[in-house]
């Protein structure tokens, strides 16, 4: 919440950001735009200030396989101040070839409610104070449903040592 400027109100502290986000294709053309705002409120004023607090939300482009450029630019509503930042994209093909697989995602909380599951991603990649582990989260993709994959995740620590954690 380093970007936002809370207001105490009667019952909590508020804070209110846009979302612009632009989307261009490899030739500089806008492909997609979209904007929002979203409301922030918390119960008290270590909530306001932890710099382990965020705020989560998504949104979905459907867009062709290539590369991009991500633009995200969230303006505080009380300072009307605008954070920049673009990152560049690339979007894989995922029915080329016979077996595909997405990128590997760090997960912060995965939850399982009959058929449905839900994720919700990790903001910070930094996973060495975790004390009780991570989830990662990929999709695969194969093409010839009659054929069996196996899946094996290997870890590496620093020290160049393997070990086997998915099979």
């Amino acid at each position: 919440h380093d970007n936002l400027s809370f207001v105490k109100k009667d019952d909590g502290y508020f804070a209110s950001y846009e979302i612009t986000i632009l989307l261009n294709d490899s030739t500089g053309g806008l492909t997609n735009e979209k904007q929002w705002t979203e409301e922030v409120k918390l119960a008290n004023f270590d909530q306001s200030v932890s710099p382990h607090a965020s705020s989560l939300s998504q949104r979905s482009f459907e867009i062709p396989p290539g590369r991009y450029t991500l633009t995200t630019i969230l303006r505080d509503t009380e300072t009307r101040n605008p954070r920049r930042m673009t990152r560049e994209l690339r979007v894989k093909d995922l029915h080329d070839g016979d077996l595909a697989m997405s990128d590997i995602m760090l997960v912060r909380r995965l939850t399982v409610a009959g058929d449905r599951r839900s994720i919700v991603p990790s903001i910070n990649p930094n996973v060495g104070n975790l004390t009780e582990g991570f989830h990662l989260f990929l999709e695969a993709y194969n093409r010839h449903d009659a054929r069996q994959v196996r899946f094996v995740a290997t870890a590496v620590n620093q020290q160049r040592e393997q070990r086997t954690i998915a099979d």
